[in-house]
């Protein structure tokens, strides 16, 4: 699962800063701090405590049917986890993409507010996997988004969680979205699938979903 994410190939790809190259800066931002002396993994793992704090913020008078929207995050999160789980650096960001990937959209931020608090690469993904304004489910999920997503391996990949517990909820809640997004289904994937990237989520996704 791990060696799907290439999170500084495409990073070099689209030109932006590396998560390394974050810390970096954040290092020499904080000399003289005791945070200044967190290694790689140590600071990453601060950040994942920051995202919740700021996830928790951002969409705290949103709701996710009878619970707070936490509740469906939290549950992005675990998916994440589940997929990525080795201790590495890669699902520590897993995990922060998906604390923060409906703030964009829902929230209170802007773009660059993701980035001075998380990064280049974070921001970016917590775009990607953002909806646009629209007046209907169809307007708000152009094509255009879906070619953006799929340059970034780890927006995909939160997209495919997010997608995940949606269709779960919605299953076992017998809500309207079920048949919705067993209509989305094929399209969903000729926008977004590549062969070879993610085959495990898709696989199971494709298993629940049917």
């Amino acid at each position: 699962m791990k060696d799907n994410f290439n999170i500084d190939n495409d990073c070099k790809k689209l030109g932006i800063q590396t998560p390394l190259d974050f810390y970096i800066e954040q290092r020499k931002a904080l000399k003289g701090c005791p945070d200044e002396k967190l290694n790689f993994i140590e600071f990453w793992e601060l950040k994942v405590k920051e995202a919740r704090l700021f996830a928790q913020y951002q969409i705290r008078h949103k709701h996710y049917d009878n619970f707070s929207y936490m509740y469906h995050i939290e549950e992005v999160v675990r998916y994440a986890r589940y997929y990525a789980k080795d201790g590495s650096v890669e699902q520590l960001i897993a995990e922060i993409v998906a604390l923060l990937h409906d703030i964009i959209e829902d929230g209170d931020v802007t773009y660059n507010d993701v980035k001075k608090e998380f990064g280049e690469f974070v921001a970016e993904c917590a775009y990607r996997v953002s909806d646009e304004k629209g007046r209907n489910r169809k307007t708000r999920k152009p094509d255009s988004l879906y070619e953006e997503m799929k340059e970034i391996v780890m927006a995909t990949f939160i997209k495919l969680c997010d997608r995940f517990s949606n269709c779960k909820n919605s299953k076992m809640r017998k809500g309207s979205m079920g048949s919705t997004y067993q209509k989305e289904h094929k399209p969903f994937k000729e926008k977004l699938y590549q062969k070879g990237v993610l085959e495990r989520v898709w696989g199971d996704l494709e298993e629940f979903i049917r």
